[in-house]
């Protein structure tokens, strides 16, 4: 199961679906707004003309770091709802059992009304369906099911679109059907300035009553990772300390280890702090091997652990964590989604998940001591600047884009002047000049909008084709 994979084509049709809110009939709806409005701040998409193309910068970016022949291509919405909703697998991962939830959510709402594609309106039914169920201990391993599913969904979908925090208050009313790690879990997303570009930040807090602190503690050691929760981590690394005391790990990260990797190079800082442990981590200059991106400029967050009871290590845990990325050349779309998806925002709690019911043993966790050096700021008030690898046939993209741009404009001009003529023969009403005016109108809007995408399309690239 290509989990990641398949939440990102989700996101990719709430994009798809949003683009056609300013389209024809749906520019009149009195739900547009509202409808904006709840995208926006549920799975943070607007199908804003800034937005365009971030799926398929994604799938270039994994397709440039495969590891094989096979293409990292497209997923469509069919393929990805039929992959997390397959009957034989096991229940979705927490986190992604949310992330496909809130998407599903949105994607129903604008079915209901009348934009985007066409389809019946049970993706909500069918991923909380998939998602896990609360149990006793760490046995929640079955799936809510079909009949709760479609209770809760058909019950959310009768009122009018929610917010986030809204829709997440729905999900915690379902007490004893989905999981308190999914029903529980909060989820931001936003953009911070750092030396003048913009990072992506995303941040996750999420409860977990049935897993044990002591357990975790016992494999959070990030060495430990790719042991149990290698549908993530492909290999963790571990490179000599540095002068500072920070441990050196080269990770390799996927959402599918068969087929490409993404190779960063970090540093990690562990300390024991109230009752709990954290660990920041940095990006790890110093390594600056073949497989390392170095369009990468920010991969930096911390994840912090305490028990939810003081003093109870076995009452369950807390969890939050933050991610912070800035990728040369990347729109800061995709590098939310990417850091989504990608980053400890997301996969931290679920491999905690794997932790829990990991039968061996790990190597144990342990403090970061001071280095013989102090650690130096970094004062630098700019990026250094990096030129990235364009693809080879851009200029002739570039160049056929603009020849159809051109014959598109004048084939409507001659289109227009001969039904000009033909109404000037016998005469203009007022009524002919208002038809003549739309058509210039509508012919405006799509010489902008198809300007904005061959622009668009040439420099975020489209998706790998098989």
């Amino acid at each position: 199961m290509a989990t990641r994979q398949s939440v990102l084509a989700l996101y990719n049709a709430v994009t798809e679906d949003l683009t056609t809110l300013d389209e024809g009939a749906n520019r009149r709806s009195a739900n547009l707004r509202t409808l904006r409005t709840m995208a926006a701040d549920v799975v943070g998409l607007t199908g804003s003309a800034g937005e365009r193309g971030w799926y398929g910068e994604l799938l270039r970016y994994f397709d440039a770091h495969r590891t094989g022949t096979e293409r990292v291509t497209a997923t469509s919405l069919d393929a990805a709802v039929d992959d997390l909703t397959s009957e034989d697998g096991k229940p979705l991962p927490p986190s992604w059992a949310y992330r496909a939830i809130v998407a599903a959510y949105v994607l129903d709402q604008l079915t209901m009304a009348g934009v985007g594609a066409e389809r019946e309106p049970n993706l909500l039914a069918r991923m909380i369906a998939a998602a896990p169920s609360e149990g006793p201990g760490f046995n929640d391993t079955g799936k809510v099911g079909e009949d709760a599913a479609n209770e809760f969904a058909a019950t959310v979908l009768e009122t009018p679109p929610k917010s986030l925090e809204g829709f997440c208050a729905e999900l915690r009313m379902m007490s004893g059907a989905l999981a308190t790690a999914v029903a529980s879990l909060k989820s931001t997303s936003g953009l911070r300035k750092v030396k003048q570009e913009y990072c992506s930040v995303v941040t996750t807090t999420a409860e977990w009553p049935n897993i044990s602190y002591g357990k975790l503690k016992s494999l959070i050691e990030p060495v430990n990772w790719s042991k149990f929760y290698q549908e993530f981590f492909c290999e963790m690394q571990v490179n000599p300390p540095n002068e500072y005391g920070w441990l050196r790990i080269l990770e390799s990260v996927s959402g599918d280890c068969d087929r490409y990797t993404l190779d960063t190079a970090l540093k990690f800082w562990k300390q024991e702090r109230s009752g709990g442990l954290f660990l920041n981590y940095d990006l790890d200059f110093d390594d600056t091997g073949p497989n390392v991106d170095n369009l990468v400029l920010v991969d930096n967050g911390y994840i912090w652990i305490k028990p939810i009871v003081a003093g109870q290590p076995d009452k369950g845990v807390k969890v939050r964590t933050s991610k912070q990325l800035l990728i040369s050349g990347m729109s800061a779309t995709a590098m939310t989604k990417l850091a989504e998806s990608f980053g400890w925002a997301t996969n931290a709690t679920d491999m905690f998940h794997d932790a829990a019911k990991y039968p061996g043993t790990g190597t144990p966790f342990s403090i970061s001591k001071p280095g013989a050096k102090p650690l130096k700021p970094d004062t630098a008030t700019t990026w250094p600047v990096i030129v990235p690898k364009l693809p080879a046939d851009l200029r002739d993209e570039y160049c056929a884009d603009t020849t159809q741009f051109v014959k598109n404009r004048l084939t409507f001009a001659g289109q227009f002047v001969e039904e000009f003529t033909e109404r000037w023969k016998d005469g203009l009403d007022l009524a002919e000049i208002d038809q003549l005016n739309d058509m210039l109108i509508a012919e405006a809007k799509t010489a902008s909008k198809q300007a904005l995408d061959a622009a668009t399309e040439n420099f975020r690239p489209k998706a790998p084709t098989p």
